[in-house]
């Protein structure tokens, strides 16, 4: 993932349950998080996702 992109991935639970071991986060609403995941490889895969489709939106290449 680049260095700026909207939506990143914090291990660990952003709402404190135990069962969730990473949490996806859009940096313009920090306090509320996108999802949460059992697995942290999902995680990483639904915020490349998300960061795929606003760069889109936005009209940003891959690797900008």
């Amino acid at each position: 993932m680049g260095k700026n992109e909207r939506y990143i991935v914090k291990e660990g639970s952003e709402s404190g349950h135990c069962c969730f071991v990473a949490s996806v986060i859009d940096t313009t609403k920090p306090e509320d998080p996108v999802c949460e995941c059992y697995e942290l490889d999902n995680a990483e895969e639904i915020a490349y996702i998300l960061n795929k489709k606003d760069n889109q939106i936005r009209g940003k290449g891959e690797n900008e």
